[in-house]
């Protein structure tokens, strides 16, 4: 294993005063730790800033745990709950900006202070949905919440939190073992991964795939604090008393499954685009089939989206000998409504067995997709 290179990029932010000139001049960088050259963990002061507002919106999808970050952000932006970005996002998420959308939108945007849309920017679907027009009102309006709340000075007050969330995550020498074990799978690398931390970002994530080339893509895992089991014992398995965790860069330690989850679906999403016609022509007539789902997996592109992604991570975890983590995983897939989960996981040792045939799971995927289909006919 490479011996981590550690860049704790703590930008000239920290030394400038906070007017509003200056912030319109000076770059804010995030903080970051690089692994290799092509691994990075970082906190982004954007996405601190989107969750900012999100949570002053209530917005509904971030963490549930009362930390004491969320009690910073009362009492410093108490004078702005009715500002016009929070009441705009408040708008927008009942539009469909919601779970990935915002986050991935932002992320196309270049550093704060100018938060400009990138030049290769590619709406997705839902974004269209929202329309260009509020999208580009709404960035603008976050804008200017930066300025007019001194943002700055909130995010610099926050270094030492920023930095042993960083730390603690990545303490296990495990990052760069375990994405090499995820592109030997799918047999395909990434141009970049890049790990963002936030206290206000739900335990999930998300796992948005930004600038295409040559078929490969700059991809995220966008993640907040994990609970574990061993976070959960220590405090008698008493998920109220959890809620009130004071030091929330505890819960920041390597999830090995939300890590291959979430970059699996920058594999996987793509290929749904590609096979839409095909997951389109066998979704299941009987709509039983969704009882069981969350809401946000209602739909029926979504639900193969996942049993895949699941399927390949459970497995993933398996041959790397995490043999508890991965009975985990496929119990907490079942009780999510993924009950053919383990007839994917079989499927898949056909392709694993097969290597010189499919030599990536582009070549596998419509097998994939026929086994899963056959379980809901």
């Amino acid at each position: 294993m490479k011996k981590i290179i550690i860049v704790l990029i703590l930008s000239s932010f920290l030394l400038i005063s906070c007017n509003s000139e200056q912030q319109l001049t000076s770059e804010i960088k995030p903080m970051a730790i690089n692994i290799n050259r092509n691994i990075k963990v970082i906190v982004d002061p954007r996405v601190e800033l989107l969750t900012t507002i999100q949570y002053l919106a209530n917005y509904p999808r971030l963490s549930l745990l009362n930390s004491d970050y969320k009690t910073d952000i009362d009492n410093y932006f108490k004078n702005y709950k009715n500002h016009k970005a929070v009441n705009q996002f408040k708008k927008l998420s009942k539009e469909g900006f919601q779970y990935e959308v915002p986050i991935e939108y932002i992320l196309n945007c270049s550093a704060l202070p100018n938060l400009e849309t990138s030049k290769n920017i590619k709406y997705s679907s839902k974004q269209l949905q929202v329309g260009i027009k509020s999208l580009n009102e709404f960035r603008e309006n976050v804008k200017a919440f930066y300025l007019e709340t001194n943002f700055i000075n909130f995010y610099a007050e926050h270094k030492n939190l920023y930095e042993r969330i960083l730390s603690n995550y990545t303490k296990s020498n495990e990052i760069e073992g375990y994405i090499t074990s995820l592109e030997n799978y799918y047999g395909k690398s990434q141009k970049s991964y890049n790990i963002i931390l936030s206290p206000l970002i739900h335990s999930g994530g998300y796992g948005p795939r930004l600038n295409k080339e040559n078929g490969r893509y700059d991809v995220y895992q966008v993640t907040g604090p994990i609970i574990t089991q061993k976070i959960y014992e220590e405090y008698d398995k008493d998920i109220e008393k959890l809620k009130d965790i004071n030091d929330i860069s505890r819960l920041f330690e390597l999830n090995k499954g939300v890590m291959l989850h979430e970059f699996s679906h920058s594999y996987i999403n793509p290929l749904g685009e590609k096979y839409s016609k095909s997951i389109k022509k066998y979704e299941p007539n009987n709509n039983v089939y969704l009882e069981y789902f969350p809401n946000s997996y209602k739909q029926w592109p979504n639900i193969v989206n996942e049993y895949i992604v699941r399927a390949i991570t459970a497995r993933i975890l398996l041959l790397e000998g995490e043999t508890k983590e991965y009975k985990e995983t496929i119990n907490n897939d079942k009780r999510s409504g993924f009950k053919y989960i383990e007839k994917l996981i079989e499927k898949l040792k056909e392709y694993e067995n097969n290597r010189d045939k499919y030599k990536q799971i582009e070549d596998f995927y419509p097998e994939l997709l026929d086994e899963l289909v056959k379980q809901y006919i």
